[in-house]
């Protein structure tokens, strides 16, 4: 068998937080997918509301949005973002969530 060099050593530490820092992205994306995904509910939240009051459409957006500002922390004009895209992402590309399941399927560092 072949002597260790500090040269392999300092390759599996590459390969070790290489793999860690993809299963903490891989991680990260499940959370956001799951994110969009409760975005995509609470819009649905937000049409039920706007149907049943429709004059007061505008107050209820800005109420939804403010609301969700305030507990994440995140500015309003962040989180019109997000939730525009949560809706985009559900209507265009429906099956987006599944991607980040596919991710598990990355190899690792050998």
């Amino acid at each position: 068998m072949a002597q260790r060099t500090d040269l392999d050593l300092d390759l599996e530490e590459r390969c070790r937080l290489l793999d860690e820092w993809v299963d903490n992205r891989r991680r990260i994306a499940a959370l956001e997918a799951e994110s969009y995904a409760l975005l995509v509910e609470r819009i649905g939240v937000h049409d039920s509301d706007v149907s049943e009051s429709p004059h007061h459409r505008d107050a209820i957006y800005r109420s939804m949005i403010a609301e969700y500002s305030a507990a994440g922390h995140i500015p309003k004009g962040s989180i019109e973002y997000a939730f525009t895209d949560a809706r985009t992402l559900s209507r265009a590309l429906p099956a987006a969530g599944l991607v980040c399941r596919g991710l598990d399927q990355c190899a690792p560092c050998p």
